[in-house]
Formats: C-alpha cells, structure tokens, sequence
C-alpha cells in the first residue's frame, strides 16, 4: 500500500510517524477539562459554599436568640436598676457574709409549670438588685398548715416525706408518733414546771405531678392535720426549700423548745429522746447536733449535673462544705433556729438540705455536735442499744412498730443500766 502524504495525516491529527500529534493531545485535554471536570467542580464548589452560609446563618441565630434571653431575663429581674456595690455585705452578730441577691417571686416560677424542679424554682437563679431572694414568697405560699398541739411540749419533730409515700406516714402514725406511743412514756427524770415531756410531728410536703395524688394529700391532711403543704414541686432537689419552711412555720407558729429534723425512713426513739434532751437543758443553747464530720473529713461539693447531690458554683462557690450533720436527723435549739432564718434571708436554697442548713449555722459561727446516737444503719442493734440510740436510718414500713416494741421493753429490761447524759 502507496504510504499517506504528509498533508493528509496531519488532517487526522498524525505526524509522519503515524502518532498523535501533541498539539492535538492538548487540545484534548483541555476540551476535557472544561466541558467535563469544570462544571463538576464548580458544582461541588457552590455546594460548600452554601453548607458554609447555611451554618453560619444557624449559629448566628442562635447566638442572637440566646443573647437576646438573657439580656430578656436580666431586665426581667431588674438586675440594671440601681446597682449598688456598697451593699455586697451584710452583718449577722457581728459576722459579715456575702449577699445572695433577689430572684423573680417564687410563686412566679410555681405558676409557670406544674412539673417545676428546684432547677427552675431555684431563689437566686434571676438576680437583680435586691439583697433578699424570695424568702416571704416561698414561705407564704403554704398550702396546708397543721396547728400546734402544745406550745407547751418539749420537741417538734419535722418529717420530709415524699408525696405518694402514704405507707410510711402511716406506718409513723401508728407507732412512734401515735397518741398510745406518747402516754407510754414515763420519764424517770425531773421536768421543768410546766414544761410537757411531749413532741409533736409534722409531715412536710410539696405538691405532686399526679393531680390525683394531690388530692389524696388534702384529704391525708384534713383528716390528720399534722402536714405542712408546700407550694412547690415534691422532689428530692426541693428538699431545701421543704425543709426551710417547716422550720419557718416551727419559729412563728410553733416555738417548741427543740425542733428535730429528720425523714419517714427513720425511727425516732421517743421513748428516749425527749427524756434525753430534758437533761440537756441545763444549757440548750446553740444546739446543732446529730451524725456529723468534723473539719478534718468535711465534704467535698459534687458538680456533676447528673448527680442528684449536684450543686453548681454559681449556687455554692467553694469546694468543701463546712461540717454539717446528716439530714437523717439533727436537733437544732429555738435559739440556733431563730438566728439561722435570719441568715438564710440571704442565702438562696441549694438542693442538698442538710448541707444547707450546716452552711447557714456556719455563718452564726457554730459548729455541729457529733452524736453516734443518730445511725444510719437499722441491723444488729440489741435491746439495750435502744437506750442510747436516738435516731435510726433505713427504717422499713414493718419495722417501725417492731422497732418502737423494742424501745418500750428496752425501758425495763436495760433498767439498771446507767442512763448516759452525753451526745456520745
């Protein structure tokens, strides 16, 4: 075959060798690039771009939305109005502590929701300018009141129980805080004239998500009139606000000479106590007693949310509570009490109860009595223990009665056993 001319292999792009020609490869190349692989880039360069945009947009939103709340909150409060810094501090018998200003009224977070958490009803949570978070509110929107039996009697015992807990307020009813319980009593020491060896108990309660529940407590209520209902969401992280107002109900409605503190899992040795604390009175002032740790083991503070002992900073800045006694049980005297509601004015509620009250006693410059008398163990104890032991944790429905038996054969049988005058 004749070979092809020059010419007319370079019509189809061949040299004289019969290979493609590399003017004819770049065309090539560059006709692929920019009608194949360019439309596709740039298609995936508009795509990220507008994810870019897209999420920009959203965290702009949603930084402007929450700035937007708290400045909402802030005026709110009034926290801008009349700010002050010469009135950070104030004075308690001759004691300076800081401030923990004002929240919205209490009963305004109580409207808001019927499924509240101390979360949410938390005094101090919106801050403004005034030096007191909300006391009166809180204290002031009581349900259910109970009367005082005796402002002759000796002892007010405070029960917090939760509000479906109906077996263990009667099981409490029908053992150591039953009319028969309190006739058995015989003391064997002198009492002060006019002075009844007598408690009273009242169960303290907050308000149940359960609408049935409710009622079922009004009607518990009415037919024993021995709970203080408050008006706040039952639930262990309310327990402080529970707590604080039982004790402010005790101070102005029923000023015993003794208020104990203690919770419907426990038996309280009535048969023992009253008499005990009647030898204390000798010198009841500043009495702040029960299962406590001294400086050396003091708590540390938990900060993890998920905790049901959680407290953050912005509720208790330092690390380590002071020494506070266990909430199983601790005795606080008239006068102790009369001072800590002065002070806790001015210290918003944190969820941990018993840590709370051992802050705001720190602030009168007190410190708990330790008393191996309050247990949180409810095994193993003998007969005569029960002439020592004051309270006992972890108390089953069935034991309360056993346990008060206990304590009345404890009486006769451990007779000629020395009774012990001191905490330990």
């Amino acid at each position: 075959m004749a070979s092809l001319s020059e010419s007319t292999l370079a019509s189809f792009g061949l040299n004289a060798r019969g290979f493609i020609s590399p003017q004819v490869v770049l065309v090539a190349v560059t006709c692929h690039h920019y009608v194949i692989m360019a439309p596709q880039q740039l298609a995936l360069r508009r795509a990220f771009r507008r994810r870019v945009c897209l999420l920009a947009t959203i965290l702009l939103l949603c930084g402007l939305l929450g700035a937007a709340f708290v400045v909402s909150q802030f005026n709110q409060a009034g926290f801008y109005d009349n700010m002050s810094l010469d009135s950070t501090f104030h004075e308690v018998n001759n004691r300076k502590f800081l401030l923990r200003p004002k929240l919205q009224s209490s009963q305004y977070y109580l409207n808001k929701a019927n499924n509240l958490d101390s979360a949410d009803l938390n005094p101090g949570r919106n801050v403004g300018h005034n030096l007191e978070w909300g006391y009166d509110d809180l204290i002031n929107g009581l349900v259910a009141k109970p009367k005082c039996s005796s402002k002759d009697s000796l002892l007010l015992i405070l029960i917090t129980s939760a509000s479906g807990n109906f077996d263990r307020r009667s099981a409490i009813r029908n053992s150591w805080c039953s009319a028969e319980s309190k006739k058995s009593v015989k003391p064997t020491l002198p009492s002060t004239p006019g002075q009844k060896l007598d408690w009273q108990c009242v169960f303290l309660i907050g308000r149940d998500p359960n609408s049935l529940t409710n009622q079922k407590v009004r009607e518990e209520s009415q037919l024993h009139s021995d709970i203080l209902l408050g008006d706040f969401m039952d639930s262990y992280r309310n327990l402080s606000l529970k707590v604080l107002t039982a004790l402010h109900w005790s101070r102005h409605s029923c000023p015993l000479q003794f208020v104990l503190k203690t919770d419907d899992d426990c038996f309280v040795n009535v048969h023992l106590l009253p008499e005990f604390l009647l030898a204390q009175s000798v010198a009841p002032a500043e009495l702040y007693a029960g299962n406590a740790a001294d400086q050396e083991r003091r708590a540390h503070v938990i900060r993890d949310p998920t905790n049901k002992w959680s407290v953050s900073r912005d509720e208790y800045a330092p690390d380590l509570y002071p020494p506070y006694a266990s909430g199983t049980g601790y005795v606080l005297s008239q006068d102790v009490l009369s001072r800590l509601l002065l002070v806790s004015r001015h210290y918003k509620p944190f969820p941990n109860e018993d840590a709370y009250v051992g802050v705001l006693v720190d602030q009168l410059g007190l410190e708990p009595v330790h008393s191996s008398r309050f247990t949180l163990y409810s095994d193993a104890w003998t007969t005569c223990n029960f002439r020592y032991l004051l309270v006992i944790h972890h108390v089953t429905v069935a034991q309360q009665r056993d346990m008060l038996r206990i304590a009345e054969r404890a009486r006769s049988e451990c007779a000629d056993q020395r009774f012990i005058r001191e905490w330990n």
